[in-house]
């Protein structure tokens, strides 16, 4: 199935949209082929994020920022071929890796987290590791929320400051951080509570990582 927005040429026209987006396309342009052999030193925990969400067979599932795809095959196996997965992202060569495990139920978009506005609502919705990197990360939290059913999850894994990491540990980490475009000091779980009060912090699954689930 093809992308949403897809120029001619294989680009999204997001791209071009503005400049912090354009950035962050710049940066995958490039990061894309190397991600699935970089990021698992510290993406860790995406198993328990996708457990997070109680899918059931049959569920609908929406992933922002699903980049490669990494957490498609956990999904597929929640939902089931009766389920429906739909990712989306800002980079058009993310998701040509994501292509690569793509099913038959999975469907993929190219589009800002922030404009989002598909004419469909989700039994769960997934950010794994993305909320620290979209620019306009606050109105994304929000079009996630637009997007769940009435009792569906919403569930957050994410870069966050914790007490569990030595001080000079946690300055490197965030240099490097940094250098990803990554914003490990946004309050993430203050945000979700602008939009719900049914927020959990569950364990967190590394010295550097928050997983959360919340309810509209």
């Amino acid at each position: 199935m093809p992308d949403g927005h897809d120029s001619p040429d294989g680009r999204c026209y997001l791209d071009i949209m503005n400049e912090p987006n354009a950035t962050i396309t710049r940066f995958y342009r490039w990061n894309a082929p190397i991600y699935d052999l970089t990021r698992w030193v510290i993406h860790r925990g995406r198993p328990a994020a996708v457990d997070a969400l109680e899918l059931e067979p049959g569920d609908r599932v929406l992933e922002i920022g699903c980049g490669t795809g990494l957490n498609f095959a956990r999904l597929q196996s929640k939902v089931g071929d009766t389920g429906r997965i739909v990712g989306v992202d800002l980079s058009t060569d993310m998701l040509a890796r994501a292509r690569r495990r793509q099913s038959p139920n999975v469907e993929l978009i190219c589009e800002d987290a922030s404009s989002l506005a598909l004419d469909r609502q989700f039994d769960g919705v997934l950010l794994t590791y993305a909320l620290t990197i979209i620019p306009d990360w606050q109105t994304a939290i929000a079009r996630a929320f637009e997007h769940l059913t009435g009792d569906g999850r919403l569930v957050v894994l994410d870069f966050g400051r914790t007490n569990r990491a030595l001080a000079i540990h946690r300055r490197l980490f965030d240099w490097y951080l940094a250098l990803n475009h990554v914003h490990s000091d946004r309050d993430i779980g203050g945000e979700l509570r602008r939009h719900t009060d049914r927020v959990e912090i569950l364990r967190p699954t590394t010295a550097y990582a928050t997983l959360l689930r919340c309810r509209k």
